[in-house]
Order: C-alpha cells, then sequence, then structure tokens
C-alpha cells in the first residue's frame, strides 16, 4: 500500500504514514475466494487519488503481481517498524493551516482597503470621468475643490471659537538682534557729528521669555544693549481669577492691576465664552457650507467638456476644459432650493435658539420674541416673493474649469461676454511649474520648480502692464507646513518704477528678504533691508523651548489699583536707565542728552510752570537769588557734553 496524502509505501497493517502522519483509512474486509493452485495468483492494486502538483508521483492503475513485483521494494514489519515508526494518539497533530490562510486573506484585504482609501479619489474621478457626463463630472471636481476649502475655513473658525479659559503648560524664549552694516553706521555718524559714536547700536537685543504653568501666564520683554539690561516689561495673567497685572521690574517691584472693573469683566466674559457656544461648532460649520455648497453645484447643469492642451510660460499640459454657463434661472433655482432647506435646518435652529438665550439674559431683546419663528417667516416672505417674481432668463457668466489627470482643478476662468473678469491657472510639466494670475489690470506671472515639496520659484507683479514687485522663492518645504513647521527664503523686490512712485527715485538697488526655518521645539528667523545683495540692516530671531517652572503671583503689598497709576509711576527710578546706559557702554553725549530729556519727562506738568496764573511777583523776587546760583551754569552745560546746540 501507499500513502493517499504523500505517496509514500506502508506496510499492509499501517495505521498512520510514517512519512507525513496521515491516518490509514482501513477497507472493508473481503471475502476471500478459493485460488486455484495452477493458477498464479494476482491482487489489483486500487488506483491512488493523487493531486497534480509538482512531486508528486502518478501510478498507472495497473495490477501488480504479488510473487514478482520488479519496481516496488519488500517491507517487512521488521524493517518497517526501525525506519517508519508509528505515532502514538498523545503526540501533537500537525496544525492546520486555516489560521495562516485566514491572516494572509485578511492582510490582503486590509492593504486593498489602504489602497481604496488612498486613491479613492482617483478611481472615483476614474469612474465618473469615463462614464458619467460632464455635468456628473463638473458637480464631481467642483465639491473636491470646495471641500479643501470649507475644511481650511472650519479649520480657522475653530481656532477663533474654540476658546477656553485653560492655558497649555509650556515655556518659551526668543532673543531678537539689531544688525547694522558698518556703511550704514558710518553714514549715520556722519549725520549726526563725529563726537557721536553708534556702534552700540549692534550691541542692542530684544530678549522674550514667556511661560504658562497652573493656568498662570507671564511674559517678561527686555532691551538690552552689551549684555546690560537697559529696560523691560512684564505682564502677569492669572486665568482663572480673571486677573491682570503689569510691571517694569527693572525700575521698581511693584505690579499694576490692570484688570476690568466686574462689569466689564463680565460683558467681557459673555462675549467670549457664551456667544462663542452658542455659535456651530467647527464640524457644524463645515458641514453647513459643504451641504449649501452642494445644493449650488446640483443645479449646474447643461456643462460641456473637452480636451486640450494648455501652454503657461512655455510648460504644457493636457487637461480636461469644462465649461459651465450661469443664467439668472439657475439663481433663482439656488436661492430657492437654499432657502427651503434652510428654513428647516437643524443647525442653524439650535444656533438661533442659543443666540435667542443669550440676547434675551443680555437684555437686548424682549422676552416674548422669538428668534427663530422670526427667521422662518422672513424666509417664507422671500419664497413667496421669488414664486412671484417675473424675469427675462438671461446668460450672467461663464465658468471654466482646467482639470488634470488627477481630477483636480488647476485653472479657472470667470468670464463676462468674451471677456475674463478673473483666471488663473498653473501648468505642470514633471518637476517645473508656471503659473499667472489675473484679474483686470492686475497680472502676477511665475515659474520655477518643485521636488518633493520643496519650492524654488520667482513671482512677478504686473500693474498696467508695468512691473511692480518681484518675489523670489527659495527652498520653501510644503511638507510640514500644517504642524507649524516651515523653511524657506523670500525675496521681496519692488522695481524701480515703484521705487519712484513711493520715494521719488530709483538711484538706490533694495529689496526685502525673510528667512525662516523651524522645527518641533526651535525657531530662527531674520528679516533685512538689503542692496545689491548686502543686508544694510536688519532682525535676527532664535527662539526654543524651555524649562516650564512655577510662576509665584505678585504680594498683595505690591500692587497698585488702576486708579493708583500715578503712585505706581512715582516708584519707578527712572535714574536706573541712564546708569545702565552707561554700564552699557553708550556714548556719554548720548547719554547725557537721554537724561536731559528724561529727566524734563519725569519733572511735573508743562502748565505747573508756565501759567502766568500761577506765577506773582514774589515768585520773581531778587532777593530769593544770588551771583552764586548762576556762577556754575558753564559747568552745566560742560557737564552736559561738547554738544553743538544751534
Amino acid at each position: 500500500m501507499f500513502c493517499k496524502n504523500c505517496g509514500a509505501p506502508l506496510a499492509d497493517d499501517a495505521k498512520f504514514c510514517g512519512s507525513c502522519g496521515n491516518v490509514i483509512e482501513t477497507a472493508p474486509a473481503v471475502e476471500e475466494t478459493p485460488i486455484v493452485e495452477e493458477t498464479p495468483v494476482v491482487a489489483e492494486t486500487p488506483a491512488v487519488e493523487t493531486a497534480d502538483f509538482e512531486g508528486t508521483v502518478v501510478l498507472d492503475q495497473q495490477p501488480i503481481t504479488v510473487e514478482a513485483p520488479v519496481d516496488a521494494p519488500v517491507y517487512d514489519a521488521a524493517t518497517y517498524n526501525a525506519n517508519f515508526a508509528q505515532p502514538d494518539f498523545n503526540q501533537p497533530t500537525k496544525k492546520k493551516k486555516w489560521p495562516l490562510i485566514l491572516g494572509i486573506i485578511g492582510g490582503a484585504i486590509a492593504v486593498l482597503a489602504v489602497v481604496i482609501a488612498l486613491f479613492f479619489n482617483q478611481l472615483s474621478g476614474f469612474f465618473i470621468k469615463t462614464f458619467g457626463s460632464a455635468d456628473q463630472y463638473f458637480k464631481y471636481v467642483e465639491m473636491q475643490e470646495f471641500k479643501k476649502m470649507t475644511n481650511d475655513v472650519a479649520e480657522v473658525y475653530g481656532k477663533f471659537t474654540n476658546t477656553t479659559d485653560k492655558v497649555e503648560d509650556g515655556a518659551a524664549e526668543a532673543t531678537t538682534k539689531l544688525t547694522i552694516d558698518k556703511e550704514i553706521l558710518d553714514t549715520l555718524n556722519a549725520l549726526v557729528g563725529e563726537d557721536i559714536d553708534l556702534t552700540f547700536l549692534n550691541n542692542i537685543e530684544f530678549k522674550l521669555n514667556t511661560g504658562a504653568k497652573d493656568n498662570v501666564v507671564k511674559s517678561d520683554l527686555a532691551l538690552e544693549i552689551s549684555g546690560k539690561r537697559i529696560v523691560d516689561f512684564s505682564v502677569l495673567a492669572d486665568m482663572d481669577k480673571k486677573e491682570f497685572f503689569v510691571a517694569l521690574l527693572s525700575l521698581s517691584d511693584k505690579y499694576l492691576n490692570i484688570t476690568p472693573d466686574d462689569e466689564s469683566n463680565s460683558l467681557s466674559s459673555a462675549m467670549t465664552t457664551d456667544v462663542m457656544d452658542a455659535l456651530p461648532s467647527d464640524a457644524e460649520l463645515e458641514d453647513l457650507l459643504n451641504k449649501y455648497l452642494k445644493i449650488a453645484i446640483d443645479n449646474m447643469d447643461r456643462v460641456e467638456k473637452t480636451t486640450k492642451t494648455i501652454e503657461v510660460d512655455g510648460i504644457s499640459q493636457k487637461v480636461t476644459v469644462l465649461e459651465f454657463t450661469l443664467d439668472s434661472q439657475t439663481v433663482m433655482n439656488i436661492a430657492k432650493d437654499v432657502l427651503k432647506e434652510a428654513k428647516t435646518d437643524a443647525t442653524i435652529k439650535k444656533t438661533l435658539i442659543e443666540v435667542e438665550k443669550l440676547v434675551k439674559e443680555q437684555g437686548l431683546v424682549p422676552e416674548d420674541e422669538n428668534i427663530y419663528t422670526s427667521y422662518q417667516e422672513a424666509i417664507d416672505e422671500l419664497l413667496a416673493d421669488l414664486a412671484e417674481e417675473e424675469f427675462e432668463n438671461e446668460e450672467l457668466l461663464t465658468i471654466i474649469d482646467y482639470v488634470n489627470s488627477s481630477h483636480e482643478i488647476i485653472g479657472r476662468s470667470i468670464r463676462m461676454g468674451d471677456y475674463d473678469i478673473l483666471s488663473y491657472i498653473t501648468a505642470k510639466n514633471g518637476d517645473k511649474f508656471a503659473t499667472k494670475f489675473k484679474c483686470e489690470s492686475v497680472v502676477v506671472k511665475g515659474s520655477g520648480t518643485e521636488k518633493k515639496e520643496v519650492v524654488n520659484g520667482e513671482y512677478t507683479l504686473f500693474v498696467d502692464e508695468e512691473e511692480y514687485l518681484t518675489l523670489k522663492v527659495t527652498d520653501f518645504n510644503k511638507a510640514d507646513i500644517d504642524d507649524g513647521i516651515v523653511s524657506g527664503k523670500f525675496l521681496l523686490a519692488p522695481s524701480s518704477a515703484l521705487l519712484t512712485e513711493m520715494m521719488g527715485s530709483s538711484i538706490m538697488d533694495i529689496s526685502v528678504e525673510y528667512e525662516i526655518k523651524t522645527t518641533d521645539d526651535t525657531g530662527y528667523c531674520k528679516l533685512s533691508v538689503v542692496s545689491n545683495g548686502k543686508a544694510l540692516f536688519g532682525f535676527e530671531t532664535n527662539s526654543k523651548e524651555t524649562k516650564v517652572t512655577n510662576i509665584t503671583l505678585p504680594d498683595s503689598s505690591k500692587v497698585y489699583t488702576a486708579e493708583q497709576i500715578d503712585e505706581w509711576a512715582s516708584e519707578l527710578d527712572l535714574s536706573k536707565i541712564t546708569t545702565a546706559l552707561r554700564d552699557a557702554g553708550v556714548d556719554s553725549n548720548l547719554v547725557d542728552l537721554f537724561d536731559y530729556y528724561l529727566s524734563y519727562a519725569a519733572g511735573s506738568d508743562y502748565d505747573d510752570y508756565y501759567d502766568e496764573e500761577d506765577w506773582t511777583d514774589e515768585d520773581w523776587s531778587s532777593e530769593d537769588w544770588d551771583d552764586e546760583d548762576w556762577s556754575d551754569s558753564d559747568e552745566l552745560l560742560d557737564n552736559m557734553g561738547e554738544v553743538d546746540w544751534q
């Protein structure tokens, strides 16, 4: 016998295959047949059913003579038992392959689902474009384009409306440094005079430290020169108690409480919290926008579809052109459908009821006023007016979409008659792109490359066909811009015509350069005024996240109320500014001038000295003066420095 599973030879009394472990089915007993001695006994071996796969031997269905087998070797019991011992029932059986097969099938389905999800728009766009009508394809690409817009609008709206009194713990610091080219400094020095040194300007820094912990926020902004703190400004806010404080800690340890009074604070709270709660959520707004845009687009029929090759600044691209003409009847149909849906819209109803509750609490409308009922009655009146409206249908404008092979709108024209009131298009060929925007007399043209979402290009603004501005973009990375991670350089250069219009002359080649590079926890940006490739002056800022620390609120003994602002101001020691300027190495002539004007500003009011009604002849009595009072006047001027007062 041979194993039906693997084809291995078996002993006559074998119950298991010694090769693969397959259970051997026992054939039913067969009645013995008398054997004639003269006739050799021949036993017919039944045909073995085998699967037709590689490595399996398929046997012929021919009888085999027992007495003289030729091909099959003879196995006795001892030999078989020695080499192919039968397994007992306690041995583990061979694992079934079904779990593995099911896992493979499940994985394949999961991969297929991901592929379909990733390319759903491509697939759906392909089928609609291929098998659908021009109207259906136009509505599809328009809705895909509008969904991107509504998503962005809802995101910005959500950041504005999802206000909370809780501030996330965190801290950061930033340093902004002023940089001035040496030639510019020399020019400034020549203007103010040789006796004044302005080199300290390149040592000016602004330092910002801000942090939040346990819903208390603090921000400190300081001016430093050569590492010496000149003056600072601090703001503290207790978000739980709604208290706000300011201080000039380098001049005084006293704070000024600038918290609004209870009435103003409650009104502010109502406007910032209750109103925001009454408005739709960002998700609800997005659904509303998509719903009513779809109502409008569903009314747009009779679209013409063609295929053409466009060319922008030498770059060609094959596109599908969808052209729809908007007439007054379509506008009327859109208005009716939008009003009918808006009348019973659940989100609008909920919003109006919440707004009604809020304005009644503020006493802005009578208690018996029903805003939602009035809203529905107004819609009914509008619908009635539209139903009675008689008009002659006329074409208003034509919308032309240029759609690429990915079913994205890469260009659009809004045409009135034969005149394009607005148009834009961007053609791509590999990594290269060219774009053009036109609205009335304003035209923007640009071209460049985009590789792995990194853009390099140049854009030029024309007004009445005259060049005004050029924007050069270098290594602008769009990959992580949604996460607030941005990098790139931007150079904005006005044309000679614009410089002449703004400054009366175009003799100077001047432009503004902005460079930015951010990561998850650091930031760098630089703003420079550039001429002939050289930075004349600018600001450079470096920032990073820092460790969050506890923030201490000021002790009540060191706090003045808003009504005590004069007392708070009197606590400020302004002489510390002059001392700090001298310590920082600022030119003494400038410090003396600053000290003079600071002292004058810190003195009594002008009217205290110059109101004639406050003076009498006794105030000018010569008895109060002697020669010594005037003897030090020359010395005083000497101390002020050698300044050309003329």
